[in-house]
């Protein structure tokens, strides 16, 4: 460290300070932005969850008795949440039954529901 040869050690001192203080402020901030990522992730997916179980809740009534009608205005509630691009509701038969927008085309689903409840 030739470069410090020469330097006042109080020079020394407030450049160690900086460099600690620095390299300490980085790690902060790393530590921060990972945790703020995980903790957003995690909360869109409870928020999409919760907002699936409370459609689902809402539109069984709609499906059961086949009123598509009720169905698309239950999705349609979903314009609110400006991230949700599109949903639809399956009969019990797993085909489409309702969706949000009524616009949208068959490609944006799955064909048929591929689960069972």
């Amino acid at each position: 460290m030739a470069l410090f040869r020469n330097t006042p050690i109080r020079r020394k001192l407030m450049t160690m300070l900086l460099v600690t203080s620095g390299a300490v402020l980085l790690v902060t901030c790393v530590a921060f932005v990972g945790y703020e990522l995980l903790t957003f992730r995690r909360a869109g997916i409870q928020q999409l969850t919760t907002l699936g179980e409370v459609i689902a809740a809402e539109s069984t009534g709609a499906v059961a008795f086949d009123n598509q009608h009720d169905a698309t205005e239950i999705l349609a509630a979903l314009k609110a949440e400006r991230h949700v691009v599109a949903a639809c509701l399956y009969n019990e038969r797993g085909e489409i039954f309702a969706r949000y927008p009524e616009t949208a085309r068959d490609s944006a689903f799955p064909r048929r529901r591929c689960w069972t409840a």
